[in-house]
């Protein structure tokens, strides 16, 4: 079947001076996009579209099975996985030719899709996590659980990771099952064991994973009160080299979408696009607002919003010289203790934006205080202090952190 070229332009019309509008697929057809580095260009996927020159020409081709709602990971070698309508098909030579490979999954509505090293592919369906290691031939199940569901994973260099839903803590933690905490999963034997690194009362969007950490975005719910149940938007970072985790936030208006490739760590909210430079946020001032999709390869980066589709050169939007370079933290925000639950220490991280007096304290079930670990003014910029219950009953307690106007209570469980 022919494919319809779609009309060719020059990309001249500017929306700021370092991004240039595309003129691409629209892109409420397009939430997805994908891009193979290529010599002499990227493939670029936007949904059914394709584009072979940077993102000025684009042809619809009516064989390719995705559609706008496909979600797609590709690979170097010219992989591209695509869940579409609950199938599942892949191509190995730059999406020419596509195989379906989901007749050993059975029945499965899939939430997530990543390709692995050499022929590894990975799935997760609500309950379960599979992988098979001959692109989509023989599949083997590697995790799964009745009390959780899985809603995004993320690949790279044999390591994996999960993220699941919310699921309330007597809901989804029977007595004895550890495993069962909703949150984050991670292995770093390519899949062969995962350890549960934190997040109970967190509903995952996405992870990253990129150099030591695993980015995780999301929504929080805990307390905003003693008594009082809120979500938060929440972006955290667990390093791996210390297991610990640390304030990534972006604001609290909203849940970023993150995204990485190479060296380059990207991260979007309402407002536009971060990037990950020198350990903190760095806002470019300059990008699209509303960003619904984002993609890069070794020349640039490309977003989709509401107006249509655009592009940076990534070696201007990693430096530094083009960005706003101002304070990155722009909002207070109180951090989940990690580890949750714990014992006997946990440490608590938290944000402050301009210098203020801070509290930090916990209070048990009955709303008595048991301890203060702030009470003092504090510049602006990030903390974290460590919380040791030794000498408390276990059960579950609650931290609050007050800062002028801003207040927030989370939960935080002491298991002996």
């Amino acid at each position: 079947m022919k494919s319809l070229l779609i009309a060719i332009f020059v990309p001249t019309m500017i929306m700021h001076a370092q991004w240039i509008k595309l003129d691409g697929p629209p892109v409420w057809e397009t939430p997805h996009l994908a891009a193979i580095p290529q010599t002499n260009g990227s493939i670029l996927f936007a949904g059914a579209y394709v584009s072979k020159d940077f993102g000025v020409t684009w042809q619809l081709n009516d064989k390719y099975p995705v559609t706008a709602s496909s979600r797609l990971s590709v690979d170097t070698t010219g992989r591209v996985v695509s869940d579409t309508n609950h199938a599942l098909f892949l191509s190995t030579n730059f999406g020419n030719d596509w195989t379906r490979i989901d007749s050993g999954l059975g029945d499965l509505v899939l939430s997530s899709v990543a390709l692995g090293d050499k022929n590894d592919v990975w799935v997760s369906s609500e309950k379960s996590l599979y992988k098979s290691s001959d692109n989509g031939k023989s599949w083997k199940g590697v995790l799964h659980s009745e009390w959780w569901s899985i809603t995004s994973l993320a690949y790279r260099d044999s390591r994996i990771c999960i993220g699941t839903d919310y699921c309330p803590l007597l809901t989804c933690l029977p007595p004895g099952e550890p495993s069962f905490y909703s949150g984050v999963y991670l292995s770093m034997d390519n899949g062969d064991s995962f350890q549960y690194v934190g997040y109970q009362g967190v509903s995952v969007s996405s992870i990253i994973l990129f150099d030591n950490f695993v980015f995780v975005s999301g929504t929080s719910f805990e307390y905003c009160s003693l008594d009082t149940y809120c979500p938060f938007p929440l972006f955290n970072g667990f390093n791996l080299a210390d297991s610990t985790w640390s304030i990534s936030s972006i604001g609290n208006d909203s849940t970023p979408m993150v995204f990485s490739y190479r060296n380059t760590l990207l991260a979007v909210v309402d407002s536009g696009l971060y990037a990950w430079q020198n350990n903190k946020w760095v806002h470019d001032i300059s990008s699209p607002e509303s960003i619904v999709a984002i993609t890069a390869d070794d020349h640039f980066v490309y977003v989709g919003n509401p107006a249509g589709l655009w592009r940076r050169s990534i070696s201007d939007l990693m430096s530094a010289d083009d960005l706003n370079t101002e304070n990155s933290i722009v909002n207070f925000f109180l951090s989940q203790n990690y580890p949750n639950p714990f014992n006997p220490s946990t440490v608590i991280s938290y944000q402050l934006p301009v210098t203020s007096n801070v509290t930090l304290k916990i209070f048990d079930m009955l709303g008595r205080e048991v301890a203060t670990l702030v009470n003092e003014g504090k510049s602006a910029g990030s903390y974290d202090v460590t919380f040791d219950a030794k000498n408390l009953s276990s059960g579950i307690y609650f931290f609050q952190m007050r800062a002028g106007e801003f207040a927030q209570t989370k939960k935080l469980i002491f298991q002996k």
